[in-house]
């Protein structure tokens, strides 16, 4: 709104391409999670579509992107935004499935099966990661002095650099943290496979159990 100058109409051809991005993180997410792994494949998914995410801003803070009024602009912009948040939204759907996978191993480890306490907990940190999104949101403007009830086209351009010069540090630092703790994840498909393995000759053990009359 404010850097590219785009009007309401404009936005909605951009918005529609997260339906293509859906699509294209299914095409690209189950290939790339057997060939490299879950936890590999999200990490490297999560930080380049990050960076192709980024690349239009860095580069137009740079004097290096198309000009507003190109016809390429949004053509270049919708690309993009396929492209990256496919990767973002493909790199999700494996930590979503890596989670779950964090089931077995807790129940191979505790006797206890607490998926309802996984996911209550994953929740539970998306809702204040949320919470602190829009606080950080308000920090950032705060910082580049954006000034209230802002009308695009009208700002000192200097401002809207000034945001983007904070704005695009604080969310690559965060997001390379976060890929970062995703790295310690220690489940490999190795791991998982035997996890899969035990609890299935656990589960047969006490099925034997109960047939032959005894407590499992």
């Amino acid at each position: 709104t404010y850097v590219w100058q785009f009007s309401a109409a404009q936005v909605s051809i951009l918005t529609l391409g997260s339906f293509a991005s859906v699509l294209f993180a299914f095409l690209v997410a189950l290939p790339l999670s057997r060939r490299f792994g879950k936890k590999t494949a999200a990490m490297y998914m999560f930080v380049i579509g990050m960076f192709i995410n980024s690349a239009p801003l860095i580069l137009w803070l740079m004097h290096a992107f198309l000009p507003l009024n190109s016809l390429l602009l949004i053509p270049t912009l919708l690309v993009t935004s396929i492209t990256g948040g496919g990767l973002a939204i493909g790199s999700s759907i494996l930590l979503v499935s890596m989670l779950a996978d964090v089931v077995e191993d807790d129940e191979i480890k505790t006797g206890r099966r607490s998926e309802g306490l996984f996911f209550a907990g994953s929740s539970f940190m998306q809702k204040s990661a949320s919470g602190l999104g829009l606080l950080a949101s308000g920090l950032i403007l705060r910082a580049a002095h954006f000034p209230v009830h802002a009308i695009p086209g009208q700002i000192d351009p200097q401002i809207v650099r000034n945001f983007a010069l904070v704005y695009l540090p604080v969310v690559i630092v965060l997001y390379l943290a976060a890929m970062a703790i995703v790295g310690l994840y220690p489940i490999t498909r190795g791991t998982h496979e035997e996890n899969l393995r035990r609890l299935a000759a656990e589960t047969a053990q006490a099925g034997e159990a109960v047939d032959m009359g005894l407590e499992p």
